[in-house]
């Protein structure tokens, strides 16, 4: 069964897309966070906030924005 992943950690992503209209690169939500994720770690939130309609990700795999 897989691991529940804390409601915290997503609400934390969350708000620092939110604080960024223009959309935020993968780089900055990891700088802007108060734990250290791994890279594949935030990834998967990413895809999991996506897949809940509460972000959406545009454009080719290294220029990703994200969106709230």
């Amino acid at each position: 069964m897989p691991k529940k992943i804390p409601e915290h950690e997503l609400e934390a992503i969350a708000a620092i897309v939110a604080d960024h209209p223009d959309g935020v690169q993968v780089r900055s939500i990891r700088d802007g966070l108060e734990v250290d994720l791994p890279s594949r770690m935030l990834q998967r939130r990413l895809k999991l906030l996506a897949d809940q309609c509460r972000i959406v990700a545009q454009g080719t795999v290294k220029g990703t924005r994200i969106f709230w």
